[in-house]
């Protein structure tokens, strides 16, 4: 294992980048102090954005990704306007295989996408802004997609799923995260190791049946 030093991480970060087809790492500035990473630049999608966090936060040795990225569409997107970009938005949720397409709807204004509807569970209206945010020309995504579950959960039976999930998650380390629980919604408070454990713990409470949001104010130590 190399040492982390900050020099080691940069590179680590920057051949990431690099190899991550959904991000063009040429617009994408990289900078590391103190094992805290900072992105800047441009990138296409709001998709790629998310990506490029990602692609920093699971380098070993990272702590924190300060985003600081812009969206700006390039070649044809960024001449699009906000029927064209609101029917490629519908074609996408579409397309895509864990959203219920005739409960999620969407509308653009400014190259902003309004995200509405109801779903059943919380993966589908996650799923739902995923779609939305890989098109071309959308700069921006507001997500008011509504969870419903079918059958009602107890939030107590929730509570104690989601600290199954992370108490099995390995990983995750021996972090300190409180969970509460008040009408399906998780509210996440405490310290994670890594920017890469705030991801993952949000991504496995999202996975919980019964849940209808999470509010994660996790803190990198």
């Amino acid at each position: 294992m190399h040492a982390t030093t900050d020099e080691w991480i940069k590179r680590e970060v920057v051949e990431h980048l690099a190899w991550d087809p959904d991000v063009d790492g040429a617009r994408v500035a990289v900078t590391v102090a103190g094992a805290r990473v900072r992105l800047s630049g441009s990138v296409p999608t709001v998709a790629a954005r998310r990506r490029a966090v990602l692609d920093a936060a699971v380098v070993h040795g990272v702590v924190d990704v300060d985003d600081r990225l812009e969206v700006r569409p390039e070649g044809p997107a960024a001449d699009l306007d906000d029927e064209l970009l609101q029917a490629s938005s519908l074609a996408a949720l579409r397309e895509a295989p864990t959203v219920p397409y005739h409960g999620v709807g969407v509308t653009v204004r400014g190259q902003t996408a309004l995200v509405e509807g109801t779903v059943a569970c919380l993966e589908h209206r996650v799923r739902a802004e995923e779609a939305v945010a890989g098109v071309p020309g959308i700069e921006s995504i507001v997500n008011r997609v509504r969870v419903v579950p079918p059958e009602p959960v107890a939030d107590e039976e929730i509570e104690q799923q989601v600290r199954g999930h992370l108490e099995r998650h390995a990983r995750l380390g021996p972090q300190a995260v409180e969970v509460d629980v008040e009408r399906g919604r998780v509210r996440l408070r405490g310290k994670v190791a890594t920017r890469l454990g705030q991801f993952e713990c949000q991504e496995l409470v999202e996975l919980v049946p019964g849940v209808t949001g999470v509010v994660s104010v996790l803190q990198v130590a």
